[in-house]
Formats: structure tokens, C-alpha cells, sequence
């Protein structure tokens, strides 16, 4: 039960509409306007129920209500692009203004985007010459961090980027549910 379940966790919820008891439900059977009316009443008490759970995003941003909601994992990310660069707020390097845009925000979509997972790495190229093709680079990782996704574009600064290095930016977009498969592009940092 979904109440239950966030239950164990807020402790300030909403009190869940109480079931009728049995006996009121056969009563009600046999009298149409009865029957009528108390079903407006609980359909009513759930829809405040359900308006004070919308009010709190804490609740909202589970997993157990998206699933609930029949939310499932984003679309990938539609567009990544570097916009500029500006010098790191720390250090010597360059950080990345980055262009994201999510596939399907639109209404009545189920598969919403809330934030994004950001993977940055640099390219490494390996000078073994019996190296494959597949094999004649690695990437190290420089940054993994989520943010939120506040629009269906959102600006993402990836910072300490090492000015002449190729770095490779993989983007996901994400929910509670799970996240997009990533998209990912190259691109050399000016120096």
C-alpha cells in the first residue's frame, strides 16, 4: 500500500481517507441517492488527500509515488552542446557552459525529467603501438554529479576542465524512477 509505504518514512503525512465499513457499503447498495452521495463524499476526501501528497515535493520526488503515478524513466537527452567557457571558480582550468535539452516534456508525458547526471572524463590516448582502435584510448573521470532539471533546457557548468585535453561529456536525464540511457559528446577544452 503507497500510504503505507510513505508512511514509514514522512511521518507528517495526510491522514488516508478511512474505508466504510462493510455494513455502511451494503446499506448503500440498496439506496441510490445514499450510494451517490457516498461516493462524491470519498471521492472527494481522496482528491484532498491526493492535493495535500502534490503540495509536498519531499513526497512527489519518491520513487514508491512515481511509480504509483505510473512515471517511468526519461526519454534521453535530445540535445548537448558546449555554449562557452568561462575560467574555473577553483584552480587554473576552464569550466563548460553546456546546453541540455530533454526528448518528451511534454504534457501527459510519463516519462518526466526532474534532474540530470553528468559524467565528465578526460580522453586519454595510449601510446602502445599494438594498441586495437577500440583499445588506443581510455577515459579518466574528472566529475559525476546530478542537477536539476529546472526547465526543459537547463545550463550546466562543468568545471576544472584541464585547458588542451579532449574531455568526453555523457548526459542522462533522470527521475526517481531510473534514468535515460546517456548521450555523449567529445569535445577539445580551449587552452
Amino acid at each position: 500500500d503507497v500510504h503505507d509505504r510513505l508512511s514509514s518514512v514522512f511521518r507528517d503525512l495526510p491522514e488516508f481517507p478511512p474505508r466504510p465499513s462493510a455494513s455502511s457499503m451494503v446499506g448503500q447498495l440498496f439506496s441510490g441517492s445514499a450510494a451517490a452521495a457516498a461516493v462524491t463524499a470519498r471521492e472527494r476526501a481522496f482528491q484532498r488527500y491526493f492535493d495535500l501528497l502534490c503540495d509536498r515535493s519531499d513526497v512527489m520526488g519518491t520513487q514508491v509515488i512515481q511509480v504509483a503515478l505510473a512515471v517511468t524513466p526519461p526519454e534521453p537527452v535530445c540535445f548537448l552542446k558546449v555554449r562557452g567557457w568561462l575560467p574555473s571558480a577553483i584552480g587554473r582550468g576552464l569550466s563548460a557552459i553546456v546546453e541540455v535539452r530533454a526528448e518528451g516534456q511534454v504534457e501527459g508525458s510519463s516519462g518526466i525529467t526532474e534532474g540530470y547526471r553528468v559524467i565528465a572524463s578526460m580522453v586519454f590516448d595510449s601510446a602502445s603501438p599494438t594498441a586495437t582502435e577500440d583499445s588506443r584510448e581510455h577515459l579518466g573521470p574528472i566529475a559525476d554529479f546530478l542537477v536539476p532539471s529546472l526547465a526543459s533546457q537547463t545550463q550546466v557548468k562543468v568545471e576544472w576542465l584541464k585547458p588542451g585535453a579532449e574531455v568526453e561529456l555523457q548526459v542522462s536525464a533522470a527521475n526517481a524512477v531510473g534514468e535515460s540511457p546517456p548521450v555523449a559528446i567529445r569535445v577539445p577544452v580551449p587552452t
